[in-house]
């Protein structure tokens, strides 16, 4: 499908026969196939994210999929999709917060596609998107801290743990703590 914006993930090294990987631009294109693998991935999100315990409706993934890109084109959101291999596979998005030059990231992907390097590829182009075309001085992730795997992803971008805010997160009907993670703009 053509979308507004496309940028290319790297390719992995030990794996040159893998298919192309891009994060495009979440447009309405994507709400079916988002919709479809947001509901696949339910119970696992559902650990982690607050959002997923609500009802997931493909209305509800269009009215979320145009604000975001309400958002975007007002300089205060970039909304992804990762697409490997010709289908999408997770998110990654960036809220903005232009006054102050920074940006607050977040990412997740379908149980299928772990483990293979695209979320940490498709992070760290989201990263030098946000400092090379939004001119953020400052990437932020808050996450939870029971979840490893953002842990160790956090580390492998090179970001900075900040700290943790106890108990500063709603998730389903448990309180998490909050990982404040961050990387400055080289």
């Amino acid at each position: 499908m053509p979308t507004a914006l496309a940028i290319p993930l790297p390719g992995r090294a030990d794996h040159p026969d893998e298919p192309e990987a891009r994060l495009v631009l979440r447009e309405l294109w994507t709400v079916p196939a988002m919709h479809r693998l947001t509901v696949a991935n339910l119970e696992r999100l559902r650990r982690w994210e607050h959002w997923a315990h609500a009802e997931q409706t493909p209305a509800a993934q269009r009215a979320y999929t145009r604000q975001q890109l309400l958002d975007w084109v007002e300089g205060r959101a970039v909304p992804f999709a990762i697409e490997h291999g010709g289908e999408l596979v997770g998110s990654v998005g960036a809220r903005i917060d232009g006054w102050n030059g920074t940006a607050e990231i977040g990412c997740w992907i379908d149980a299928g596609h772990e483990g293979r390097g695209l979320v940490l590829r498709a992070m760290r182009r989201m990263v030098e998107h946000l400092f090379e075309d939004h001119h953020v001085a400052r990437v932020e992730a808050r996450t939870s801290a029971h979840n490893p795997r953002t842990r160790v992803l956090n580390e492998r971008l090179g970001m900075v743990h900040e700290g943790t805010l106890r108990s500063a997160a709603q998730v389903g009907s448990e309180r998490h703590d909050v990982a404040v993670w961050s990387l400055l703009r080289p």
